[in-house]
């Protein structure tokens, strides 16, 4: 029994070791020619969400302005170009083309607010419009999962979940740090540790 037990502890720290580099290879930007997969472009959704909330308080704050803004255009494209690949994936599943729907049109609002200029009323909304886009992501990201029959996607879906809860909580910080959030701010970032 001691030994099951210490095998399943090396297991589980092996998995540990891996997360961080398989969320490495997920952060990184789509290059021309290399393809992911859906339930990989399906995880970048909740991260790149996310991420341009938190990168449109960086730059309200001021915080590393230039690059902010080089990062959140970045992060844009990406959007735009894993948007893509679901779409593409979700053609003849009518319960998968509705949620790539309706995470288009909420990438749509989200993508006029961040092209308008910085306001401090715009970033709560941004941040309520994130959290959609990852909700219905990761609704997204599941149907992707169950699709497939290799655990391999179930390591690549936890990966890039912690990554969106990374940059989840990296937002929040923002948030509280530019006076916006309160009591339900810290809430959430009790929550978002606990995830």
């Amino acid at each position: 029994m001691h030994s099951i037990k210490q095998s399943l502890l090396r297991l589980a720290a092996f998995s540990l070791l891996l997360i961080p580099l398989v969320c490495n290879a997920l952060a990184a930007p789509s290059s021309a020619g290399i393809s992911v997969s859906p339930l990989e472009a399906a995880g970048k959704l909740r991260s790149l969400a996310q991420r341009q909330a938190k990168l449109y308080l960086q730059l309200r704050l001021g915080v590393e302005r230039e690059a902010s803004e080089r990062w959140l255009a970045e992060a844009v494209r990406g959007f735009d170009e894993n948007l893509a690949v679901v779409t593409r994936a979700a053609q003849g599943d009518s319960a998968t083309t509705r949620i790539v729907g309706r995470i288009t049109t909420q990438w749509e609002g989200l993508r006029q607010t961040l092209s308008s200029p910085l306001e401090t009323s715009k970033a709560q909304g941004i941040a309520a419009d994130a959290e959609q886009i990852a909700i219905a992501a990761q609704a997204l990201a599941l149907r992707f999962d169950l699709a497939q029959e290799s655990p391999l996607y179930r390591l690549v879906d936890l990966a890039s979940r912690n990554d969106m809860l990374a940059q989840r909580l990296a937002r929040i910080y923002m948030q509280i740090r530019a006076g916006q959030g309160g009591k339900a701010a810290e809430v959430d970032v009790e929550q978002t540790r606990k995830e």
